[in-house]
């Protein structure tokens, strides 16, 4: 661009009509100019400015900052507004429409996902007043010029403008293989396979991608294989694949599977602007696979999945949920419940805290609100009410919040996981009002209506009670070995004195009736001397949440769960220098339980599973909330 001195340390450089969205250095993101700064070396997302008061009704396009803040900003319309609205999940960039310097309101130009609130989060992108600091970059639009400033040491002549994208695509094409190469710095996806059949991305290394790195949409039997996908904008490696809706009668089920294969790759750092719902892996359709790869140090979710009949197994997934919360390692929200069929087994998760406000319905006390890690995220979790998918053979360790999680969904079997220092297992209905039923119900009627083999295939969709559909039944959570140690859970019992000397093996928000209609069997629990199993209990009556409590062993046992199970220690070979495996005389083994292969776990060309590493920090960071 011809890089030429500015103001102070900034260079300018001459853009000749281009408009890139990102800029690199020796691939490393630079920062587009923007407040508040970023911390660097948060794990959280850095520094963010927070709502201070929002109009009504104007809850979506606008909101209120601090008195103290001040802006001088000549064109506010050049920049944009990332926002998390209302909760932690909420997330989207939205333009700044306009900003009044009286008021402290700033304007936004679209709706943002939810409600906004005092409390929320939020910077501001892209406007020249803000470019103070080392490797912000803004651009001009009326000098059409780009503005930087270099870190220390930096050449400027060594920054990369992102240029049009994908870098590669392949469309309506089969057996093509691209391999070996290095590609990226692009303002859309990295690669793009597009209804194509047999083709495959393998040990490529795809970086510096304003949008996905590597997406499969359509066609069939596709793979990506020991690729490593980072820094991306938004996710890491997309599959869509399969047809839903192509049933075969005689118990067949799905004549129209994607097949794609996803397998060995190291993907890392995505979602790097758009920072929820962008996965480091994603899958959609029927019948795909998601196998050996480590995922990591993400904001949300490690891996999703929609659909129907996929496999997901031998991944690592670990450090990630690290600016979001209401999410979890491994995410699956349907809204649907004939998309059933998926096995997720023999997965590893660790550190997979999540992040965000402390009370989510009402976020400010005392004129401040409080945010935590970690923070409503679990390794595993089925939302909405997902149902029909087996979960096998999983370790997860030092997951903050609880391993797993059934939110309002039937027929789901949780069996032969490994569960160290957590709760084990979160099982919650959702309202009878809740305002999405509708909807869930209408994609029922239409998936089933005039599709008897697809009843056929799924015999348990015939038992659905629609006028109740609430109702949590048919989960099963068997064979699993639950470990505590006083050692391993001293940092979360500390965040939890309610528990008092205990930690919850199981928490429920039930009906008092559906606890009967699940099954809770054959699993080996191990605590420490000094240390108690607890159950949490919240039962609803007429859908209402009445006071928690907490039950013992021999209380829960009296509602007849858990009949077969012992506490006793699972007899691992030597679990202290990490030997996992089980001994012939293993109290587990007689309950069931299998082993996993922990040695498989994770990229086949790098380490696999993980153990022992230590927790990250507990945090919680207050902010005092100035009236506009």
């Amino acid at each position: 661009v011809g890089w030429k001195p500015g103001r102070g340390a900034i260079r300018c450089g001459a853009l000749s009509g281009r408009r890139p969205t990102q800029l690199f250095v020796r691939g490393e993101r630079q920062n587009r100019a923007r407040y508040p700064n970023r911390a660097h070396g948060d794990a959280h997302g850095g520094a963010w400015a927070h709502v201070a008061a929002v109009d009504s009704p104007d809850e979506y396009l606008g909101f209120h900052h601090g008195r103290a803040e001040r802006h001088h900003w000549e064109h506010p319309e050049d920049g944009s507004v990332a926002v998390f609205s209302g909760f932690d999940w909420a997330f989207r960039i939205l333009p700044l429409a306009g900003y009044d310097a009286q008021t402290h309101r700033i304007a936004l130009g679209a709706k943002t996902w939810c409600a906004l609130r005092a409390g929320d989060r939020y910077l501001v992108e892209g406007l020249l007043e803000d470019l103070d600091a080392e490797g912000e970059w803004c651009v001009d639009p009326r000098a059409d010029a780009l503005y930087w400033w270099p870190p220390v040491g930096v050449d400027p002549e060594s920054a990369v403008m992102s240029g049009a994208g994908p870098v590669v695509t392949m469309t309506g094409v089969s057996d093509v293989v691209l391999s070996d190469v290095t590609l990226g710095g692009c303002d859309g996806d990295g690669v793009r396979i597009q209804d194509s059949r047999s083709c495959a991305v393998e040990r490529c290394l795809v970086r510096c991608c304003a949008k996905t790195g590597i997406v499969i949409a359509g066609g069939s039997d596709d793979a990506v294989r020991a690729c490593e996908v980072s820094v991306c904008g938004e996710g890491g490696i997309s599959a869509q694949g399969g047809d839903r809706k192509v049933v075969t009668g005689g118990g067949a089920g799905f004549t129209s599977p994607g097949r794609h294969r996803i397998a060995d790759n190291d993907v890392h750092d995505c979602a790097q602007v758009w920072r929820t719902y962008r996965p480091g892996i994603a899958t959609t359709g029927v019948g795909n696979t998601i196998a050996h790869n480590r995922v990591h140090h993400l904001p949300h979710a490690g891996i999703t999945f929609a659909g129907n009949e996929h496999v997901i197994e031998l991944n690592e997934v670990d450090h990630v949920n690290r600016e979001s919360a209401d999410t979890g390692g491994l995410y699956f929200c349907s809204r649907d419940w004939t998309q059933r069929g998926t096995i997720i087994r023999w997965n590893s998760f660790h550190h997979c805290g999540g992040y965000g406000k402390a009370d989510r319905w009402k976020p400010v006390t005392a004129g401040a609100v409080e945010y935590r890690y970690p923070e409503f995220t679990w390794g595993v979790y089925l939302d909405d009410p997902s149902s029909g998918t087996r979960v096998l053979g999983n370790v997860f360790d030092r997951v903050p919040m609880c391993a797993m999680h059934n939110h309002g969904g039937s027929d789901n079997l949780w069996a032969n996981n490994l569960i160290i220092d957590c709760p084990a297992i979160s099982i919650g209905a959702l309202a009878h009002d809740w305002d999405q039923w509708p909807s869930v119900i209408e994609a029922f009627r239409s998936m089933t209506s005039g599709s008897p083999d697809l009843l056929e295939f799924y015999p348990e969709l015939s038992r659905i009670d629609r006028a109740r559909p609430e109702r949590v039944s048919g989960v099963r959570f068997e064979r699993n070995i639950i470990i505590v140690t006083a050692a391993g859970s001293a940092w979360l019992r500390a965040q939890h004195p309610e528990w008092g000397s205990g930690v919850p093996i199981y928490q429920l928000r039930l009906d008092a009736q559906d606890i009967a209609a699940n099954r809770w069997d054959s699993n080996c629990i191990s605590y420490d001397a000094g240390i108690s199993p607890l159950i949490q209990s919240t039962l609803l009556v007429d859908g209402k949440p009445q006071p928690t409590v907490f039950l013992s062993w021999s209380q829960w046992r009296a509602l007849g769960q858990d009949a077969h199970s012992a506490l006793a220690d699972p007899g691992f070979a030597d679990r202290a220098h990490g030997d996992w495996s089980l001994r012939p005389d293993s109290a587990a083994v007689a309950l069931g339980f299998e082993p996993i292969p922990l040695d498989q776990i994770g990229p086949r060309a790098h380490p696999g599973w993980r153990s022992g590493e230590s927790e990250d920090q507990a945090i919680v960071e207050r902010f005092a909330l100035d009236p506009p």
